[in-house]
């Protein structure tokens, strides 16, 4: 017979050389400066990837896809908002690259066709508005972006005409209300009419030795009148009482009662169109 004789030996099975990776690659976004929201996806015009002085081609040493602000993987970005850009190297690269960002902006929208109603001075600046129109919806939004309530100020209380008017708050709301911004008007102009100042003096009584503050019986149609007070001499109330600014004290005698006391309000002029 002849003798059989073996030799043991080992190997080592390997992976090969680790694929070069984009972590590390310049990518350069080329038209993603002024992207504005219109209802259709929007990216940048191109990516460019460099790594070690070479430039990557897309779909083959590279993939581009998109994450929102939360994260979230998006194929395509409609919506403003900011989204990064994320490079995954494929065929001879790997790694993943999320070093750029980049904008879509909210599309401006114009509210038009406000009226301002004309109002009588009431002390206030506040001023009613009517209509208004957004314009520059995009088509595909048509019916999900809803005005709210217009609110508007003149410049000031003042009675005048050609006052100016503006715009303070239009809101808006519906599904695609996110994607947009409103331009106020700017050039709204309204009146505001001078008020005629009435003055009501309510009757009151009191037990004689009592006093009556006049001031809670009187009120003006104008806001910010002033009043003084003085008993009328013609009726003889000042035999039954006195006057202190507001103050009516009748006196402490019997013969006051049944006495009827009259005084008259005299009522400060009010500015109404800011000229003092």
């Amino acid at each position: 017979a002849v003798p059989v004789t073996f030799e043991a030996f080992s190997f080592t099975v390997t992976g090969g050389q680790e694929k070069p990776s984009v972590a590390d690659a310049a990518v350069a976004l080329n038209g993603a400066d002024s992207l504005t929201y219109d209802g259709t996806a929007k990216t940048p015009a191109s990516v460019t990837v460099t790594k070690d002085g070479n430039t990557l081609t897309e779909g083959t040493d590279y993939d581009v896809t998109y994450k929102d602000a939360s994260g979230n993987a998006i194929e395509q970005p409609i919506d403003a908002g900011t989204y990064t850009v994320v490079i995954r190297g494929r065929g001879d690269y790997g790694g993943t690259n999320e070093t750029k960002t980049f904008v879509i902006a909210r599309k401006e929208l114009t509210l038009t066709g406000i009226t301002v109603g004309e109002k009588t001075y009431d002390g206030t600046a506040e001023a009613a508005v009517s209509g208004g129109t957004l314009d520059g919806i995009a088509d595909a939004d048509s019916g999900k972006v809803t005005l709210g309530t217009i609110t508007a100020a003149f410049a000031d209380a003042y009675a005048g005409t050609g006052k100016s008017v503006t715009v303070t708050a239009a809101p808006i709301s519906g599904d695609r209300a996110a994607n947009y911004t409103v331009t106020l008007p700017t050039d709204l102009t309204g009146t505001i009419k001078a008020a005629a100042q009435t003055v009501t003096v309510k009757d009151s009584s009191a037990a004689y030795g009592g006093t009556v503050d006049l001031a809670a019986l009187v009120s003006s149609s104008a806001p910010g009148a002033t009043y003084t007070y003085e008993i009328d001499p013609i009726s003889g109330g000042a035999a039954y009482a006195t006057l202190s600014g507001s103050s009516l004290s009748i006196k402490r005698d019997s013969t006051a009662v049944g006495k009827t006391v009259s005084v008259t309000v005299n009522a400060s002029a009010v500015d109404v169109n800011g000229d003092g």
